[in-house]
């Protein structure tokens, strides 16, 4: 008999969501036989990063990171009950935990993962729709500090500073699943989400979602060093003024214009759902099951928003 979570209420806090998100965004659960492991990967491209000059900003970043990442392992050793070991890979650190036993703990975790594996194929639980605020906030905090890393590389045409959240190429279920719990129960704008689609002349890379600091900081990062930036990001000094951000609502947006046909969109690396021809970001939204947004008359301010930048 499996056992399964009494009251998902009373089990979820704030150090179980925050540990959720970094799962969701970068890791893997391994079970062979009495062979038990959870492994999060932290990509040094997630880690490693320069503050603003302006900023003024001066500190080591590997030691931040060091810092950072042990308070994590102290935290999640507390919490699972088990060592958490750290291991350094030519691409990654990454933490180990092992569980000689299928314990309670281990069968929550696959319970409340929806017994997938792994971040390819991760979805957001629906519980997190009904947690309070906090919860969803640390959730999405985790999940920021394994696949984010505030950087001046991605701005907008008006150079306009960006946080991107990554996900997998593989996993097309959930960004629109992240989008709903940003913009439907945290009120945080999406600018967009850059699908790893050929149409939009990103072939087979990751998704890139992406979200103004001024929204994000509502959020924030759990390293006090991508912390940091980020409020850099938002210092009057540093930032253009900009109209604050409004919700994506994809069902009251036009085609700004008619994309280039790729032969590669019919590629079966891609999902049977979005094998085919999209002209713009939001049509794939919607093809990935989005129902936000309500159809009126609505000026078009999808350029804005960068519809037609590619990276």
């Amino acid at each position: 008999m499996t056992n399964r979570i009494i009251s998902k209420v009373d089990y979820m806090d704030e150090d179980v969501a925050y540990f959720i998100g970094l799962l969701t965004a970068k890791g893997k659960l391994i079970e062979e036989k009495d062979n038990r492991r959870i492994i999060i990967d932290f990509p040094y491209r997630n880690l490693f990063t320069r503050a603003p000059e302006e900023s003024g900003i001066k500190y080591s970043v590997p030691d931040k990171i060091k810092i950072g990442l042990f308070d994590i392992q102290k935290n999640l050793h507390e919490l699972l009950g088990e060592e958490v070991s750290m291991e350094e890979t030519e691409g990654s650190i990454s933490f180990i935990v092992k569980f000689s036993r299928n314990t309670m703990v281990w069968r929550n975790i696959t319970t409340i993962m929806q017994d997938k594996i792994n971040f390819y194929e991760f979805e957001l639980n629906p519980i997190f729709y009904e947690m309070p605020e906090s919860i969803q906030k640390c959730f999405m905090q985790g999940f920021a500090d394994a696949s984010s890393m505030p950087s001046e590389k991605d701005q907008d045409q008006f150079k306009r500073n960006r946080i991107v959240l990554q996900i997998p190429h593989d996993n097309w279920k959930l960004p629109v699943q992240i989008c709903k719990l940003l913009q439907i129960h945290l009120k945080i704008p999406v600018c967009h989400i850059m699908y790893g689609h050929p149409s939009l002349k990103r072939d087979f890379r990751e998704h890139r979602m992406r979200i103004f600091p001024e929204d994000f900081i509502k959020i924030g990062y759990g390293f006090s060093f991508k912390q940091d930036i980020l409020k850099a990001f938002i210092n009057p000094k540093k930032n253009i003024k900009r109209d604050p951000s409004s919700l994506c609502n994809p069902k009251a947006k036009r085609i700004p214009k008619k994309k280039d046909k790729d032969p590669k969109e019919k590629d079966e690396k891609l999902p049977e759902h979005v094998r085919r021809h999209f002209n713009a970001y939001w049509q794939i939204c919607m093809a990935c099951g989005c129902k936000q947004g309500k159809k009126k008359p609505q000026l078009d301010l999808s350029f804005i928003a960068g519809d037609e930048i590619d990276e």
